[in-house]
């Protein structure tokens, strides 16, 4: 644990900024702000999924550059309304790295509202803290 008091402060405010960087994912994708939701990742970021279309378990990684079109295509258009839950945030910060591992999980709506699939898993990411 940290020794200092400001050291402990840090680590609490480094800990808030990204539980708050978590909770914008959601809200950004839930609100539609495609601006917002790529703003959450960093330069050279990616986001990573299971392809839903695999069967072997593939892999689907989009990088930053082209977040924008695949979450329009991909969320904005396909479901008339989502809802993003981010929870359990297990954050560790050693330096200036910081890992951190939340639970998820989502609903997806269509045309009507019992047209919809939920998911479930969790959000992790590695990232500077400064």
């Amino acid at each position: 644990m940290n020794d200092t008091l400001s050291e402990k402060v840090q680590w609490l405010l480094d800990r808030a900024l990204i539980s708050e960087l978590l909770f914008s994912f959601a809200h950004a994708l839930d609100t539609k702000d495609v601006e917002g939701y790529v703003n959450n990742f960093a330069e050279g970021g990616v986001l990573e999924l299971p392809d839903p279309t695999s069967s072997a378990g593939e892999v689907l990684i989009i990088p930053r550059n082209r977040l924008a079109d695949f979450v329009r295509k991909g969320i904005i258009s396909a479901y008339s309304a989502t809802h993003h839950i981010s929870a359990n945030h297990q954050i560790t910060i050693t330096g200036n790295i910081a890992m951190s591992r939340s639970y998820l999980q989502a609903v997806h709506v269509g045309v009507t509202p019992l047209d919809h699939w939920d998911a479930g898993g969790w959000y992790a990411r590695e990232r500077n803290s400064s």
